[in-house]
């Protein structure tokens, strides 16, 4: 037995509020960027829609129910073309959704000799059709495409395209009273498409948010194994075997200047796009079968050094390369902060040291002078002379 509309509505409210809910704690964790916010846009009214619907179901279809459901359906699919125009770095036609959803929603409060629940329903399906093709173009473009959650929302929007289009043949062509109509593109069954265009699209645009923030964390080494950014335990353990391998090892660790005052002026979210974006930069310029780790504020390196007297120069323009990255990123990426971040290493090369002693003798060093120098780049006493 098929489920019938108010369940469909109901259904679909139950089902966007959690995926809005994942969606804007995720958002809290992140700095504010344009695609985020279009699409923080395409969760409220997806929830505006279903409440509207809802509403509409149960008070036998009043007007303004009707005229706000069909509004926020189109400013939906529109909101998730902008969100995908501004990951693609491309400008968003703001004005031009916002026409197109009001439109709909005006013309949808005007009188239709179809009833109050087809009113508007031609112009809010081209617009719906419009936008799902539109959102299809711009998930294929070069960078989105590179994200499975941008499959997925190009193909859940193609299926839905089509079928917008087949409705909207169908309403022109026998109307909405046709059985025809009311047995394959009645409201039960597009309420239905439209709860699976929720679930896919809704985790597609999380899919994409996700795998954006893990971008840059991996790579691959000469052999074509993958290399991963790990946690503090897996580096301990990975890091007292590979030592156990290497003649003499080279350890840094580093942290971003003064992270904790930016936090506090500029919001957390900031200070986690900071240490991302230095671990991005890691991972980029670290030396091939480098170990690579984050312990807190902290990040971990520890790779093979040359068995030579100079095996400092490499380790030292290593330390040098990531705070220069760091700077450039950071003036790049931010606008509106004037104070730009530094970031800070404690570095030791030795052979036959214990993996404690390592991590002790760069740790001091990392902290010397923090309160008063900015942007160090210390040498500590392990297994060489100790360089101020």
């Amino acid at each position: 037995m098929g489920l019938d509309y108010p369940t469909l509505l109901a259904a679909m409210s139950f089902t966007i509020i959690p995926l809005a809910a994942v969606f804007f704690v995720d958002k809290l964790r992140r700095p504010a960027d344009d695609a985020g916010r279009y699409w923080s846009l395409t969760f409220v009214s997806a929830v505006l829609c279903s409440v509207a619907y809802y509403v509409s179901g149960s008070s036998h279809d009043i007007w303004w129910s009707v005229a706000v459901g069909n509004a926020a359906m189109v400013l939906t699919l529109g909101s998730v073309w902008m969100g995908c125009r501004a990951f693609n770095g491309r400008r968003p036609f703001v004005l031009g959704v916002g026409a197109v959803a009001l439109l709909v929603g005006v013309v949808s409060a005007l009188p239709s000799h179809d009833g109050s629940r087809w009113a508007g329903a031609p112009e809010k399906m081209l617009g719906l059709a419009l936008f799902s093709v539109l959102v299809v173009a711009e998930s294929l473009r070069p960078r989105l495409r590179r994200f499975a959650g941008a499959w997925v929302l190009a193909g859940t929007l193609a299926v839905h395209g089509v079928y917008v289009v087949l409705r909207s043949l169908a309403y022109l062509v026998a109307g909405p009273g046709h059985p025809l109509f009311e047995g394959v593109f009645g409201s039960a069954g597009a309420t239905g498409i439209n709860l699976v265009l929720v679930v896919l699209g809704g985790a597609g645009i999380i899919a994409i948010r996700v795998q954006d923030a893990r971008r840059g964390l991996s790579r691959r080494d000469p052999s074509g194994a993958r290399e991963r950014v790990l946690g503090a335990k897996a580096f301990d353990q990975l890091a007292r075997r590979r030592l156990t391998e290497l003649p003499r090892a080279a350890f840094l660790v580093g942290t971003i200047d003064l992270l904790g005052e930016l936090r506090g002026a500029y919001g957390v979210a900031h200070g986690r796009e900071l240490q991302r974006t230095l671990t991005r930069l890691v991972v980029r310029d670290a030396p091939a079968g480098a170990v690579i780790g984050v312990d807190g504020d902290r990040w971990l390196l520890m790779f093979g050094a040359d068995d030579a007297s100079e095996s400092l120069e490499p380790l030292l323009a290593t330390a040098h390369r990531l705070a220069t990255a760091l700077h450039r990123e950071y003036e790049t990426q931010t606008t509106g902060i004037d104070d730009a971040s530094s970031a800070s290493f404690g570095v030791v090369v030795a052979a036959g040291v214990p993996y404690e002693e390592l991590l002790t003798a760069a740790s001091a060093a990392l902290v010397r002078d923090a309160d008063s120098v900015r942007g160090r780049i210390a040498v500590g006493a392990v297994g060489t002379c100790a360089i101020a």
